[in-house]
């Protein structure tokens, strides 16, 4: 046995320079692939990396010509005016004539020119916009980009509004909590600075939204920090606080009804092509596009319209109970005066704004039939 063991021992012993030397070729076989792929992906990123800077020399270019289009408008249009006041002073065409050449030759280009400027000018928003970003251009090229912005706005508004009503619940459960009441309204002016921020941006990039919705949310973002200044431990706060939650509640309800009832009737106006694929649902409006039904007395609309009009009429109640009450107990927190004026004009404008739409919609529904 021991003779047997030392043969074994001293045949391994002689094999293993032949394993040691296949290990190594395999060693280098492998070595030489490694650095074949990781030539093939250098090559690869170095392709990559001039394309990009060829892409990226292209978009500057583009926008370097944009900016020479959107110079120029305002050369031409004076260009336009120039030859309006030429036929005018030359005589040569009567009041009726004039007016033809100008509707027939002029208007078209200047709307031409002013449809370029409203496309390709930068923009930097409104005041609002201004106050966070800064002097910088907000308007998207890319119809990808606009459709993805409108798309997180919707989004926005539907993910939120679960959260709202939770949060109201809760507040008015545990009333007595400070913290609940501050989370509350530090979130709802999240919630309204936010929408107004993003209504802003869309309105540059083409969404057709209604000033009034985003007047709406300034007044809101207003009403939202006088109640956030407003002591909780003062009478008028706690006298007020159940009304308060009552109305939130309601209007988080109203608004989760609006948002399912409008996100499918904006799909399929943009379907039947009368909306653009950059509108927006309406923050309180109810009203819609007329088609060969009568949309007008749908159902979904029939039901909707009671609770809009509940809400507005909440909220003119809202005005005017602290109205009477500060004359009744003579009371002059500045913030329940400042509540109570929002509040009416809240409900005087919304009423206003969503009456004068309905009403719109019939007269065209009546000429129609």
């Amino acid at each position: 046995a021991p003779r047997e063991a030392a043969a074994v021992q001293q045949a391994g012993e002689a094999a293993r320079p032949g394993e040691g030397e296949k290990q190594e070729e395999e060693k280098e076989g492998v070595l030489r692939e490694l650095a074949a792929e990781a030539a093939g992906a250098q090559e690869r990123v170095q392709q990559l990396n001039r394309k990009a800077a060829s892409a990226l020399a292209s978009v500057n270019a583009a926008f370097k010509e944009l900016d020479d289009v959107v110079s120029t408008v305002a050369a031409v249009e004076q260009e336009i005016k120039r030859i309006k006041e030429l036929a005018k002073d030359s005589g040569v065409m009567n009041k009726v004539e004039m007016a033809n050449y100008t509707r027939e030759k002029l208007l078209p280009m200047q709307d031409t020119l002013k449809s370029l400027c409203s496309l390709l000018a930068p923009e930097p928003g409104g005041l609002f916009v201004r106050m966070f970003l800064g002097q910088v251009n907000v308007k998207l090229y890319r119809e990808g980009e606009k459709y993805a912005m409108k798309r997180e706005y919707e989004k926005f508004k539907r993910r939120t509004n679960p959260l709202f009503i939770l949060l109201v619940v809760l507040t008015w459960i545990f009333s007595e909590s400070i913290l609940m009441n501050i989370l509350l309204e530090i979130w709802v002016l999240f919630f309204f600075v936010t929408l107004t921020l993003r209504e802003n941006i869309l309105r540059v990039n083409g969404s057709r939204i209604k000033q009034w919705w985003i007047v709406h949310h300034y007044v809101s973002i207003v009403l939202c920090l006088v109640v956030l200044l407003w002591p909780p431990s003062s009478i008028s706060f706690r006298l007020f606080h159940s009304q308060f939650m009552m109305y939130c509640l309601a209007q988080g309800l109203v608004q989760f009804l609006q948002n399912r009832y409008q996100m499918r009737r904006l799909y399929n106006l943009v379907a039947m092509g009368k909306a653009s694929p950059m509108d927006v649902t309406g923050e309180v409006e109810v009203v819609t596009e007329m088609t060969e039904r009568n949309v007008l007395w749908s159902p979904n609309v029939v039901l909707l319209f009671p609770f809009i009009l509940f809400i507005q009429l909440f909220q003119l109640y809202n005005s005017y109970s602290i109205f009477a009450y500060v004359a009744v107990e003579g009371c002059v927190d500045w913030q329940l005066i400042t509540s109570a004026v929002i509040f009416l004009v809240l409900a005087v404008g919304n009423f206003s704004v969503t009456s004068y739409a309905y009403l719109q919609k019939w007269r065209e529904y009546k000429d129609q039939t």
